[in-house]
């Protein structure tokens, strides 16, 4: 595995471990991670001190997060 694949996949981990129901895909290098909104800001924050770079939110109707990092 390339080192920043790696780095992403421990950042994915780390997330579903702080919500159980995040789902996570690989989508061209980009993750994308489907959290509830009620850990969004959480899941924002954790993100971002572990070095990932947050390019995008979206809130959908269902008050479902998805948040694409690179």
């Amino acid at each position: 595995m390339r080192p920043y694949v790696e780095e992403r996949t421990s950042i994915c981990q780390t997330t579903r471990e702080m919500n159980k129901n995040a789902q996570l895909s690989l989508q061209r290098d980009t993750y994308v991670i489907r959290v509830k909104a009620t850990a969004a800001v959480y899941s924002a924050t954790m993100l971002e001190n572990l070095g990932a770079d947050v390019i995008e939110f979206i809130l959908n109707r269902n008050c479902i997060l998805t948040c694409s990092i690179k």
